[in-house]
């Protein structure tokens, strides 16, 4: 069965489908490279005709400009209820990723313009997918390779001219000195100190969240987890936002010379100044490359301004969105590696989510058709009770008091809720909280998985931990895990 939310919209950014509202104040984020995973959104593009459509779109441009084979083979209709899938989503993606039964030599990874240019096909096929449902952003930001996505967005640049250049980008990247980069669960004020010569800070998302780039981060890996510090390898091929990739960002700018920019429709936040985008021009886009990605600043800008913010795409800036801009809402359209949910349910709920902030979208299929959850009866101690003063009553009885960080059902449950407590800094958690609603993210996912791992003393699959994001359903699906691997 496929999803379908009105007429296919030609080219990025189409008119409202009639009935439908613009995102009324609401803004989009789109993430840069270090949020795609494998198998993303492959049951999306399975159920959705217009979604496909986009990815061809894209990747015959990429086919124009050298890149042939982006996506060899489209998933084709899937059945509504079919389970979770890792699998026939973007082509080659596990050898992009350098990922698998073991880790690829350096030698041996494949251009890394295939990887960028297949995140950006698929974050303009969501921005194609929402605007189909009558989600239009009243303002745009992007984080490092998004900033081109986000320039498509807004009208500055051409789909054509943004695929060309994106290739070339990468190519740049692709031909720079090798070197690491690394995301850290810490503020840069308090990493700086830490960094050896040759580490520079290449991005600031958060007052506690950053990522460090260079020749060689062994060394300062090693005084992280001396210290405790939640980090991880995002790359050990590329120095992202280092002066490693100075030349590459000399030759960019010559490149963007040749590019034509027109004014953008719509606001863009620059993770560039951290303020409003005045111009695009080519040293514009050599600091973009070159400097310090100051996605802290720009959250900060758009929250002067707006009080919703869209993730387009795989990732989850709610984590960065807490601390940076606390009044700003978050809503993620598409799941995390990790998780064990379809895409299609993700997206699906974001547009509910959407709908609780005031937007009336286009439902991907009508109402009696989509699943519902079947009621569940209310605690007794949540049950409402009448009071007639003309009669007698008897005494109500009192709610048990709470037994912190959570009254869980089982140990496992409650030594779940200790472990999240822990990572996300709160003193309680209730078992049908969300993690990512709680400011979870990818790194603070992983770290979850090993902890588990350790507690259990038993290998657990991410999918498994993350069938459920919550602490009732993680128990459940942890200890089925656990129990059908001692038959």
């Amino acid at each position: 069965m496929e999803l379908s939310a009105g007429p296919r919209p030609e080219g990025v950014g189409p008119p409202h489908p009639q009935g439908a509202a613009p995102c009324d104040g609401g803004c989009v984020r789109v993430p840069g490279v270090g949020s795609d995973h494998i198998g993303m959104v492959a049951d999306l593009a399975a159920a959705s005709e217009l979604f496909r459509a986009s990815l061809r779109d894209t990747a015959e441009l990429a086919r124009a400009v050298g890149v042939p084979g982006l996506f060899a083979e489209l998933p084709a209709e899937s059945p509504v209820d079919s389970p979770p899938t890792r699998a026939g989503a973007l082509v080659n993606l596990r050898m992009v990723l350098g990922r698998g039964a073991r880790r690829r030599r350096v030698a041996d990874s494949p251009p890394c313009r295939v990887r960028h240019l297949s995140l950006f096909a698929v974050q303009l096929a969501f921005v194609d997918l929402l605007a189909s449902a009558g989600v239009r952003p009243a303002a745009v930001v992007g984080h490092s390779l998004g900033e081109w996505t986000a320039a498509t967005v807004v009208g500055a640049i051409s789909r054509a001219d943004a695929v060309r250049m994106v290739a070339r980008r990468a190519e740049l990247i692709q031909s720079a000195p090798q070197g690491m980069t690394v995301s850290v669960a810490a503020g840069a004020e308090e990493i700086r100190p830490l960094l050896d010569d040759g580490l520079e800070i290449a991005a600031e998302n958060s007052p506690v969240a950053c990522v460090v780039s260079g020749i060689d981060a062994t060394a300062f890996e090693e005084r992280l987890r001396a210290r405790g510090v939640v980090h991880r390898r995002l790359d050990d091929r590329f120095a992202f936002h280092n002066r490693l990739l100075a030349e590459a960002a000399d030759t960019l700018a010559g490149l963007v010379e040749e590019v034509e920019f027109t004014e953008p429709a719509i606001p863009m936040a620059s993770a560039v100044t951290g303020e409003w985008v005045k111009q695009f021009d080519a040293a514009y886009w050599r600091a973009q490359l070159i400097g310090t990605v100051r996605f802290k600043d720009a959250l900060a800008t758009l929250a002067r301004d707006h009080g919703l913010l869209v993730e387009i795409g795989p990732g989850n800036v709610r984590p960065w969105a807490t601390h940076a801009a606390p009044d700003l809402d978050t809503v993620r359209t598409a799941k995390s590696s990790f998780e064990g949910a379809r895409d299609r349910d993700v997206y699906e709920q974001a547009l509910a989510e959407l709908w609780l902030h005031g937007h009336e979208p286009v439902w991907p299929v009508p109402a009696a058709d989509r699943p519902h959850r079947a009621p569940r009866a209310l605690p007794p101690v949540l049950t409402r009770r009448g009071f007639d003063p003309g009669r007698e009553h008897e005494a109500v009885p009192a709610a048990p008091a709470a037994e912190f960080p959570l009254r869980a059902a089982s140990e496992l449950s409650q030594r779940l809720a200790e472990l999240w407590c822990a990572l996300l800094g709160l003193d309680h958690v209730d078992e049908d909280d969300h993690f990512f609603d709680l400011g979870g993210d990818s790194l603070l996912g992983r770290h979850l998985i090993a902890l588990v791992r350790q507690h259990t003393g038993r290998e657990v699959p991410g999918e498994v931990v993350f069938a459920s994001g919550t602490v009732r359903g993680m128990a459940d699906s942890i200890q089925r895990h656990l129990s059908e691997g001692t038959r």
